[in-house]
């Protein structure tokens, strides 16, 4: 997260950094992305960049949470909506990020952090203290009605590990040009119906 330096400049100030940022992570990957060229077009020096990031890697991550938390859907949220069922709330969310993949204004950021970053991305985008494991577990549970055999929050944690790990693999397909948008829902369906049989009480 930036520093309190960031927060306490004008929001024009702030808007012109973050637009620098997504203009410059849209074009490259975290490993050739150039602070130079970000405080170029953000109008502020180096020491200024540093007074308000610890280093690109955080900006970096900065950014991204910003364009996928103002485009994606509270996964909480989406678990009161739709009855806890998580994979329809999995699908949803697939359908969205494939939704901003598809505005030109975020094709290339996306397609970056997902053929680039995509091991750190858990780690960086789904905070514990964000995403609450003990609601989500305690929604599915009461929505379930302990349809699935998933006993504790533990195999809930490694369940849904598994299922983000699907949804995961068919946005990297997509961006990659390697399926089409179609192709990757049916298999994410595919996948997940094998699932849903194996774990059905």
């Amino acid at each position: 997260m930036p520093k309190s330096t960031f927060y306490n400049l004008p929001i024009e100030k702030q808007k012109k950094v973050i637009k620098a940022g997504k203009k410059e992570f849209s074009k490259w990957n975290i490993n050739k992305a150039s602070i130079n060229r970000i405080i170029k077009n953000a109008k502020i020096s180096k020491g200024s960049f540093y007074q308000y990031f610890v280093d690109k890697d955080e900006f970096y991550w900065y950014i991204v949470e910003l364009v996928i938390k103002d485009n994606i859907t509270l996964y909480d949220q989406l678990l009161e909506d739709n009855d806890g069922d998580i994979f329809l709330v999995e699908e949803i969310q697939l359908k969205e990020l494939f939704k901003l993949f598809a505005n030109e204004s975020y094709q290339g950021l996306i397609r970056n952090v997902f053929l680039y970053s995509a091991s750190k991305i858990k780690q960086n985008l789904y905070h514990h203290d964000e995403l609450n494991f003990n609601v989500m577990y305690q929604i599915f549970l009461s929505r379930t009605n302990n349809h699935y055999n998933i006993t504790s929050e533990e195999d809930f944690n490694a369940f849904f590990d598994m299922l983000r790990t699907l949804s995961h693999a068919c946005i990297i397909g997509v961006v990659s040009n390697a399926y089409s948008e179609n192709y990757a829902l049916e298999l994410y369906n595919k996948q997940i119906n094998l699932i849903k049989r194996g774990l059905e009480n």
